[in-house]
């Protein structure tokens, strides 16, 4: 991506001097013009740092020089004895350990992992002892050869030795007198020897240590990884330290879940002076280089493990379970399923695991297709000679149980071997309501399923035992002892009362005929009885997750295909497994067997086992298995951590790095090694005056950018630079820091040590081959992808856009295929909104707080206006004298606005007359989906919120992925957005309640309005948060799901028919004063009412003179509520989606307004209204409605490519100076808004 950079100067950023920079020189990919000549060609990093070095320039691009040259020795190593270039993520991994780093590896199979780990510890020998631990003595001894081999391919003269079990007994002797005496440079040894022989370890200091497979290591005790890093040259006073920062982290989670901001505040500053100690403890210690390989399982997280990421800096992921590339078949079960079962195998041939539900059933399975020559092996247990069979061909087929402990669902990890599965019935929980039958996931199952048809009191109760499940969930595997022998601590005690309520609650409901008659009527759970006896039958749907994706695996060339079929013994279990699997997979499809083109499927399946096949014996590279390159290494940008988290937890628990303070999450995508950062939103911004950046730094400025004289003009108060050329904004880092973020340099605290963001991601970006920006998709985010560009710019060549409208795996894996260049139109809009901003909002500020003698007071072309509607509302309305008033007819109710003197004699006589016009039936067409004014006057109307909280809510829903980007004038729907209707509708309320809209006609762009990614209603949402189905990065409120259901019901309501229903029209007389009344009298056909109520039936009222009651009445001020407002702010073209809530929260904040009540009426102060006063009185030309409307339109043009921002700006500069700076504003009133 190439283009020419919008003029700016960005402060403090050149990549080599650390001071000010022009965006062109960054866009080339170069430092600032005074650290190398304007001729200097740009693009080749190493060709700058070379240029640098011959001008006796080179500054703080060295480390990054000598990291280059690290990479290339590694690199040059790695061909030589392997025999050729690294590759993908190996260079990823290259590059960090040539940086000096502590990292954990995460790969697909065939991706090299073990071999980088060999030639590592063969570079890392010349600087020191290297140490590699191997899960077995024969994984130990193979590495061994290897190493030997390639140290002689290598032509160097290194010491390796080794012990493992493989040995013979005088060898073992001799190579422990070795590692005594220090008499190597590489040791290779088993997870077993690490804590048998530490005393003996522990005598030396590595540089480097590896471990093959870091779960086995800690497999024994957690108490490995303190000796892991001892042996990298970590003390008792660093450990210590490490496990006070621990500890303070505990303590700053409870302060925050109790509500203590301040206790969690006075923490923070406690765990920051903890770091900075442990960071210049680690400083003075130089501990070596650890690299952990392979994933941890989950039951094996401990505290200790937090050790890695306080000391190291990187925690270690977890499996990628949520990866899958399955075909997923169903067939009806034969009355002969073994028979069923050996024409299948036939069919699709060697390669195969059959699972049975059935011990017995499977051994009688196993000799059928034994009798008919087919081979097979049953693997109930462990058999390491069956697994080699089946491995080496000799076996076609295994038989094993379809349980989550099973062997072969958990136990087995052969790529190149298993093509597919046969489940021979769905593997399922068939459990009885009884202790003695208790199991955590089954009762979960259940709980989580049946909670849907409790009524709320039940609901409650099952959602609070759900939590409780949860927590001892970890520990199942003790629950069977605990069961049969009963509690031996209070903790057992805990955990037998948790099974004793769950066993107990679901007995009461199933005793209840009511809920018994939902659940035998709903589609997740079947009840049977087996003899006498009750049973609950419910899919185990992580049994099949499991099992089925044995048949694929992330391997070098991507994610294996596989297939898995079903034979279905009970279809509402089908019903319920595929439900649950659509909930976990957004691209999950079951299909019929006899509607599937198996030999296209297993032609593929094939391919991609050869493939495995090849790279496993060395006969085919990587590179050779398609044009693309395989498996590399891409760094993707967003700006929230939020959002940064959902998208890494899509791929498996992910590898997290902690880089200058800043976490990084790194996973495997398939055929990508993808790590995520979070830029925590913009990271520059126009400082308040560049009186108050570093004088150095200012006087840098002068001399890179040539200011004209412009009259009053200061360049010097604005940030921005009026040139020959045009404008040139000055742009500064903005500092965060655990208090609060800075623009100016001078207003950064002394004991604040801010994040420095740029930095992260440029040290970040040399490592990978490709960076993608992925910030939200409207002008704002991307400015900030703009910036990031720039500042990555020098450091690597290929970056790209990505942009997606929801935050799923689905739309996060389709944005990384289709990457595009900035958009510099949408850059162009944003900086002349910020640019006006300055001047206007900072010019009109600067007139206003010298008039009235306060500082923080603000105006601004967008803010004026709507402050002007708030004050004439309220001006208006006080002039009037009416009544609010609500009159009680019979059973029904009318509310009217009332002149007083109606009021008055409607008190005295309580008579009126009504005459019904008319009664028709009308049909009532659905309103759009929701755009984010609507959606903000709604939540504020029906949620009693605030427009900010409606916004940072919806913010929270997107970034975690459960609904569409929420600034958006669209009511646009995609052809997925109708797939999600599609399928609830249908499900909820028949197939025939669904009625597909695509909104928008005509409408430009790629927004949708606001609507669900998923066919999840908000109350089945909380469930599936509640059983750990959905396991969202932020904690949800109540607000969340009202909102959530707001916009789902919304959505739905969309896409369905129409409403039928009957309108009564009534005439009132009220002594004189006549009013016209219409109501919904009868619902006739319920449409889409029965999703998003939008009218309420009322009764019909009695015709003729009638008495008249009245109900409630109070003078009526008619003030507009923060919903009127942003109904206004829409209807008349000012502001923006993105900065309506903002707008509000302005004049809240700036004590113009005051809110009141639900309804957040938006009442005047006396300042307010002087503000406004003083505003339009001499600066009304710049703040009206037709002058701010007409300049949106201008920036609209901009953005849209149809008008040059510098015609626009030279406009707004020549305004600015006509109608701010050289015009003088009166003084405020005595006695005004001054004193306030």
């Amino acid at each position: 991506m190439r283009f020419h950079a919008l003029p700016a100067l960005y402060l403090h950023s050149c990549p080599n001097c650390g001071g000010a920079v022009e965006s062109y020189r960054l866009a080339e990919g170069l430092p600032c013009s005074e650290c190398l000549p304007r001729e200097t060609a740009g693009g080749d990093i190493k060709r700058i740092i070379e240029d640098l070095r011959r001008r006796n320039a080179l500054r703080e691009l060295a480390p990054l020089a000598d990291n280059l040259r690290r990479y290339e020795e590694i690199g040059g190593l790695f061909e030589r004895v392997v025999g050729f270039r690294m590759w993908g993520a190996q260079r990823l991994w290259a590059r960090r350990l040539a940086a000096g780093k502590s990292f954990a590896v995460v790969a697909p199979t065939g991706s090299g992992k073990t071999t980088f780990l060999l030639v590592s510890a063969l570079y890392m020998a010349g600087r020191g002892k290297a140490l590699l631990v191997f899960p077995t003595s024969a994984l130990a001894y193979q590495a061994y050869r290897k190493l030997l081999d390639y140290s002689s391919r290598g032509g160097l003269a290194l010491r390796i030795a080794t012990y493992n079990t493989m040995l013979k007994p005088q060898e073992r002797e001799e190579a422990l007198r070795r590692i005594e005496a220090g008499d190597f440079d590489i040791l290779v040894i088993t997870s077993a020897f690490l804590p048998k022989y530490f005393d003996l370890l522990a005598r030396h200091k590595f540089a480097f240590v590896a471990t093959d497979d870091v779960d086995s290591v800690l497999r024994a005790t957690s108490k490995n990884i303190e000796r892991l890093l001892k042996l990298l040259g970590a003390t008792d006073e660093v450990l210590g330290k490490a496990f006070e920062l621990i500890e303070l982290g505990k303590r700053r989670g409870k302060a925050l879940l109790a509500g203590d901001e301040k206790e969690a505040e006075r923490i923070e500053h406690e765990i920051e002076k903890a770091r900075e100690e442990l960071r210049k403890m680690r400083e003075e210690l130089r501990l070596g280089v650890f690299i952990a390989s392979g994933a941890l399982a989950k039951a094996r997280r401990t505290a200790r493990l937090l050790l890695f990421r306080e000391i190291l800096g990187f925690d270690v992921g977890g499996r990628a379970e949520g990866l899958r590339n399955v075909y997923d078949l169903y067939v009806k079960m034969s009355e002969d399923p073994k028979a069923q079962v050996a024409e299948l195998v036939k069919r699709l041939g060697a390669g195969g695991i059959i699972y049975v539900l059935d011990r017995e059933f499977g051994k009688e399975l196993t000799q059928h297709l034994q009798a008919l020559d087919i081979k097979a092996e049953h693997f109930f247990r462990p058999r390491r000679k069956v697994l080699e069979a089946f491995e080496q061909g000799q076996l076609s087929v295994l038989v094993g149980l379809a349980s989550s402990r099973s062997a072969l669902v958990r136990g087995i990890d052969l790529p190149h071997v298993i093509r597919y599965v046969v489940f021979v019935g769905i593997p399922k929980f068939k459990f009885r309501v009884e202790l003695d039958e208790f199991s955590v996931p089954a009762f979960l199952s259940f709980l989580y399923n049946v909670r849907a048809v409790l009524p709320q009191d039940l609901r409650f109760k099952a959602d609070r035992l759900i939590a409780r499940l949860r927590r001892i969930a970890p520990y199942s595997a003790r629950l069977d002892k605990i069961l049969r022998e009963g509690a031996s601590n209070s903790f057992e005690e805990y955990v037998l009362d948790v099974a004793r309520s769950a066993v107990e609650f679901a007995a009461d409901l199933l005793s209840r005929g009511d809920v018994r008659k939902a659940i035998e009527t709903s589609t997740e759970i079947k009840l049977t009885y087996i003899g006498d006896q009750l049973y609950i039958l419910l899919p185990d749907a992580t049994t099949y997750i499991q099992g089925s994706g044995r048949t694929s695996r992330l391997y070098a060339g991507g994610l294996s295909r596989g297939l898995s079929v079903i034979l279905v013994d009970d279809e509402k279990v089908l019903n319920a497994l595929i439900r649950e699997m659509e909930l976990r997979f957004d691209d999950v499809r079951f299909e019929e067997l006899s509607k599937a083109d198996l030999d296209s499927i297993l032609r593929g399946i094939d391919e991609d086992r050869e493939n495995i096949r090849r790279i496993l014996s060395g006969r085919l590279r990587p590179e050779e298995l398609s044009s693309r390159d395989l498996m590399r290494s891409v760094l993707l940008v967003v700006e929230s951590p939020t959002k940064a988290r959902t998208i890494a937890s899509f791929f498996g628990r992910p590898n997290m790095l902690i880089i200058g303070g800043m976490p990084a999450y790194e996973v495997s995508t398939g055929d990508s090694m993808l790590t995520v950062i979070a830029t925590m939103g913009h990271i520059f911004e126009l400082p308040t005056s560049l009186q108050r950046i570093g004088e150095s730094e200012r006087n840098k400025v002068w001399r890179l950018v040539k200011p004209v004289a412009a009259g009053p003009y200061s360049p010097m108060d604005y940030s921005i630079v009026k040139t020959e050329a045009g404008y040139v904004p000055i742009y500064n880092k903005i500092y965060k820091c655990p208090g609060g973020s800075y623009v100016d340099d001078s207003d950064v605290p002394r004991d604040c040590r801010p994040l420095d963001i740029v930095s992260t991601l440029r040290e970040l970006a040399s490592e990978v081959d490709a960076v993608y920006l992925g910030t939200d998709p409207d002008s704002e985010g991307e400015k900030i992808a703009y910036d990031v560009y720039l500042m990555l710019r020098p450091y690597i060549g290929l970056i790209k856009r990505i942009e997606f409208h929801e935050v799923t795996r689905r739309a996060i894996m389709g944005a990384l295929a289709s990457p595009r260049d900035i958009n510099l139109s949408m850059v162009a809009a944003q900086t002349v909104r910020r640019i006006e901003d300055r001047w206007l909002g900072f010019g009109l500020s600067r007139k206003v707080q010298e008039a009235h003698g306060l500082a923080f007071l603000s105006a601004g072309r967008v803010q004026t206006p709507v402050l002007g509607w708030i004050v004439e509302r309220y001006e208006n309305s006080r002039a009037e004298r009416k009544f609010d008033v609500v009159l009680r007819i019979d059973s029904g109710q009318i509310r009217l606005a009332l002149p007083e003197d109606v009021y008055r004699s409607l008190k005295e006589n309580g008579r009126a007359i009504v005459s019904l016009l008319e009664e028709r039936t009308e049909a009532i067409q659905p309103p759009p989906p929701y755009t984010t004014d609507e959606y903000m006057r709604d939540a504020v109307n029906r949620l009693g919120i605030s427009a900010e909280e409606a916004m940072n809510i919806a913010q929270d829903l997107f970034e975690s992925g459960f609904i569409t980007y929420h600034r958006t004038d669209s009511t646009r729907i995609s052809t997925t957005g109708i797939g999600v209707a599609r399928e609830y509708v249908a499900r909820r309320h028949g197939a025939d309640a669904f009625k597909p809209r695509t909104w928008g006609a005509g409408e430009e762009g790629a927004h949708e309005a606001i609507r669900p990614t998923r066919p999840i209603d908000a109350e089945e949402l909380r469930g599936l948060v509640a059983a750990g189905v959905i396991q969202p990065t932020i904690r949800l409120t109540r607000n969340h799901y009202a909102a959530y259901d707001l916009i789902f019901r919304r959505f739905m309501a969309s896409q369905m028919r129409e409403a039928e229903v009957v309108v009564a029209k009534y005439a009132l007389s009220l002594g004189g004063f006549n009013a016209e009344v219409r109501r919904v009298v009868e619902v006739k056909r319920e449409g889409f009412l029965a999703e998003y109520r939008s009218v309420e039936v009322e009764p019909r009222l009695p015709v003729g003179e009638v008495g008249v009651e009245i109900a409630y009445a109070k003078r009526l001020v008619e003030l507009l509520s923060q919903a009127d407002v942003l109904r206004m702010m829409r209807e008349r073209g000012i502001g923006r989606p993105s900065t309506y809530a903002k707008i509000l929260e302005v004049l809240s904040r700036r004590g113009y307004v005051v809110i009141r009540g639900r309804r957040k009426f938006m009442i005047p102060t006396k300042r307010g209204i002087e503000i406004y006063r003083y505003l339009k009185e001499n600066y009304g030309k710049l703040v009206n409605e037709e002058r701010t409307r007409l300049m949106e339109k201008y920036m609209d043009d901009v953005e849209n490519g149809r008008r040059s921002h510098v015609a626009v700006l030279d406009e707004l500069f020549t305004e600015f100076l006509q109608e701010v700076l050289a015009k003088k504003g009166d003084a405020a009133p005595r006695g005004g808004a001054a004193r306030q």
